[in-house]
């Protein structure tokens, strides 16, 4: 079983929370989506657990994040195909340090080109480079640039 495929998922779990604002423990059940649960090795199911988990539970840091990465655009503007997927990449860019980043934003990149509308994965592409960058220099002890 695929990362990907976890990372769906969660992704379609997080555009759930969002549209809906389902129960926490309902919404990690995944008794909405039955068929590929039966499909999905427990290992992918814990990944996308601590992935709808974590989001959920660090978006105001998350939003943040986005909204400082943001020029001339407003997060409430974000379609939200987009926000649950640059919310679950800004979270792994954030907590998942042993993922590596680039893996991050590709596969962010690739799940948007499935779900997303037509060049929204130069959008999820921009941002989360950005976001990379920023992290990538708060590492280092460097003051990130302020957005143009």
């Amino acid at each position: 079983m695929s990362r990907r495929k976890a990372r769906i998922l969660a992704f379609q779990a997080l555009y759930c929370y969002e549209a809906a604002a389902p129960d926490l423990k309902e919404l990690l059940s995944f008794e909405w989506e039955d068929e590929k649960i039966g499909k999905m090795d427990e290992g992918a199911l814990i990944f996308a657990r601590a992935l709808i988990a974590g989001v959920i539970e660090n978006i105001p840091c998350i939003d943040e994040k986005i909204k400082a990465h943001l020029v001339n655009w407003n997060i409430g503007r974000i379609k939200r195909v987009d926000l649950a997927l640059l919310r679950i990449s800004v979270y792994s860019l954030i907590f998942q340090k042993e993922i590596p980043s680039g893996v991050v934003i590709e596969e962010a990149v690739a799940i948007s080109r499935l779900y997303g509308e037509d060049g929204a994965f130069r959008f999820i592409n921009g941002i989360l480079d950005t976001i990379k960058k920023s992290l990538d220099k708060e590492e280092a002890g460097e003051l990130p640039d302020a957005p143009k």
